[in-house]
């Protein structure tokens, strides 16, 4: 087998290359910043539209805290949720899942709110006003993005996911991106999820 002069250098050289590629995509797929950025129009379109739904449908003013992403080993500092309502979004340029999660004490002031009535606990029909919320959230900010034209997100039906139905970490796919809101009487969190394909 032929050797050149140098060869073991361009080898070491090779090596450190091949390496730093591999750190530079294992820090892309880290960076919080990179993966809300790449799906900037669809977090846009769903903060837009739940700070609309809750303000005129519900005469809740909320607040938005900065945006993080959530990975696999953060997966269950939502544990104290009761209340999870998800959708499947499918589109024609990515597909994940969209889910709200409300705490007991936050869900049942907010509905007792939007129907003039006090509620002390979740039932089965209360459960419906979540999917409900979720369902007027996803149809306005699915209107906005496909002003643009580019993704074609289809309509999808919500469901309840009900305790120990699904682990909390298979809510949607992980990384996720978490759009944290506050209210006078509490918190809660939208999470979006995007198949990454690799």
């Amino acid at each position: 087998m032929p050797t050149f002069p140098g060869g073991n250098a361009i080898l070491a050289l090779c090596i450190i290359v091949f390496k730093k590629c591999l750190f530079m995509v294992h820090a892309e797929k880290r960076d919080p910043a990179s993966l809300i950025e790449r799906y900037e129009d669809i977090v846009s379109a769903f903060k837009k539209a739940t700070l609309y739904i809750f303000s005129k449908q519900f005469g809740v003013n909320l607040g938005c805290r900065d945006l993080y992403v959530k990975y696999q080993h953060e997966a269950n500092d939502d544990q104290h949720c009761a209340l999870t309502a998800k959708i499947n979004l499918t589109s024609q340029r990515c597909d994940g899942a969209i889910v709200v999660l409300f705490t007991k004490d936050v869900f049942l002031k907010l509905i007792s709110r939007a129907l003039g009535e006090d509620f002390e606990e979740i039932d089965d029909e209360l459960k419906d006003g979540a999917c409900e919320i979720l369902n007027m959230i996803f149809g306005s900010a699915r209107t906005e993005i496909n002003k643009a034209g580019e993704y074609h997100v289809v309509m999808d039906i919500p469901a309840i996911v009900e305790e120990g139905q699904v682990p909390k970490s298979s809510l949607t796919p992980l990384p996720a991106i978490i759009i944290p809101f506050n209210t006078d009487f509490g918190d809660f969190c939208i999470q979006m999820g995007f198949n990454e394909g690799g």
